[in-house]
């Protein structure tokens, strides 16, 4: 996606279900931490069902409600 600083396009294709996709766009405007998270969502059952727990908790905790606009 030319022209975005990179979560818009991860955030496009991450909408369409294109996690590999999504995970190379990551990569290729530097975001390491995203590309590592999401390349673990393509593994093994216990790897995502990890992943969905952690996402609970962050829910649970409000911890997006913590970080910057633009982080989010």
């Amino acid at each position: 996606m030319k022209g975005d600083n990179g979560a818009v396009g991860v955030f496009s294709y991450l909408t369409g279900r294109l996690i590999r996709e999504a995970t190379e766009h990551a990569f290729a405007h530097g975001d390491l931490h995203l590309t590592l998270l999401m390349s673990q969502a393509l593994g093994s059952e216990d790897i995502r069902n990890l992943i969905m727990k952690e996402l609970v908790v962050w829910f649970e905790t409000q911890v997006l409600e913590q970080l910057a606009l633009d982080l989010r």
